[in-house]
């Protein structure tokens, strides 16, 4: 009986030791290894884990959703930034960025595609004036300002409603590096 009950003690510690491990690997693995606070829902970009309230330059990426729990299934809204102001007109009607766009919903503006795992943003070359033509789609717009960055705000919302995932990011693509052979420099 003696030895039973030793073999049962060991298994039920063992059990014990890989709960704790199993619920510290989760807790880990959704508070980004104990840098954040544990997040129930979070988005991948590759192998690169975002961070929310954070600004990112996007193009064209695909942005995995990683949920905790047994639900799965997220929404996504994009609005406009609320820190920008430029002017721009609209059938030769003088406009300004922060009375007529800023927080406006423009998810419909850009073009995702959904599936169960995450989804693919296209903002690669998507401008501002892409962004006018597309919310003012009978008209026709120009922009006044020069050198506008457009900025958005993305919010990922699990299915239940209840915990969301926020970030900042631009679709304006930035020259990073120019080069310049010497044989073709002219003064």
């Amino acid at each position: 009986m003696q030895r039973q009950e030793r073999i049962i003690a060991i298994v039920t510690i063992v059990l014990y030791l890989v709960l704790i491990l199993v619920a510290v690997f989760v807790w880990g693995a959704y508070s980004n290894w104990f840098t954040t606070d544990f997040e129930f829902i979070y988005l991948k970009s590759g192998n690169t884990r975002l961070l929310q309230n954070q600004t990112y330059n996007f193009g064209n990426v695909r942005l995995n959703v990683h949920q905790f729990g047994l639900k799965k299934g997220y929404s996504v809204k994009i609005v406009t930034a609320l820190d920008t102001n430029f002017s721009y007109t609209v059938d030769g009607a003088d406009m300004e960025y922060a009375l007529e766009l800023a927080g406006k919903d423009v998810t419909n503006a850009f073009d995702i595609d959904f599936d169960d795992d995450g989804f693919v943003l296209h903002g690669r070359d998507f401008y501002t004036e892409d962004l006018l033509a597309k919310v003012y789609p009978d008209s026709d717009t120009h922009l006044v300002s020069q050198n506008v960055i457009m900025y958005y705000k993305m919010t990922v919302t699990d299915v239940a409603g209840e915990h969301s995932f926020v970030l900042s990011f631009t679709t304006l693509v930035h020259a990073l590096d120019i080069e310049v052979k010497p044989g073709q420099i002219v003064f």
